[in-house]
């Protein structure tokens, strides 16, 4: 038995398994939200707007849709999303060129200061302000007993006055 959804007829349709064995003619995706704009040919395009030093979201701004939608097209798309990584990685290498270029002669009045910002939100693992300390061997704390205490506050040069309150 097959049975058919309501389909128009220039709509493409696949066969869908369905309960008791009938096979049901269903459409080949859900036509109920809006095509999607992305294009494969947006692989290459992504990776030739980062040869400028251009951001994701100005690749986006570029073509019309949001850095949402980028990322969106990243996870139905694995191409895309290779594309996506590449052109953050061209993207830092524009901006270290000119790094360099200004570490060599000079770039003017801020020029560092916007390279510099530019890599930390471009390659923000390989230049981040952040530091990381690691600490080893035990913290232990006992408590001092009121003796204790006042001769560790003689020892820093602390008046007993503070524990006599």
């Amino acid at each position: 038995m097959v049975r058919r959804m309501d389909i128009p007829p220039d709509q493409p349709f696949t066969e869908a398994p369905s309960v008791e064995g009938a096979i049901v003619l269903a459409p080949e995706r859900n036509l109920g939200g809006r095509p999607s704009k992305y294009l494969a040919e947006y692989c290459e395009a992504i990776i030739e707007h980062a040869e400028r030093g251009a951001s994701l979201v100005s690749f986006a701004g570029s073509i019309r849709v949001a850095k949402a939608t980028l990322n969106n097209w990243a996870a139905e798309h694995p191409d895309f999303a290779e594309a996506m990584q590449t052109a953050k990685a061209i993207a830092a290498h524009w901006w270290e060129e000119r790094m360099r270029r200004i570490a060599d002669g000079g770039g003017g009045p801020g020029a560092a200061t916007v390279t510099i910002f530019a890599l930390k939100n471009f390659a923000g693992e390989d230049w981040q302000d952040k530091s990381t300390h690691e600490h080893t061997g035990r913290i232990t704390h006992a408590p001092l007993t009121y003796d204790e205490a006042i001769e560790e506050a003689a020892r820093r040069g602390l008046p007993r006055s503070v524990f006599d309150e």
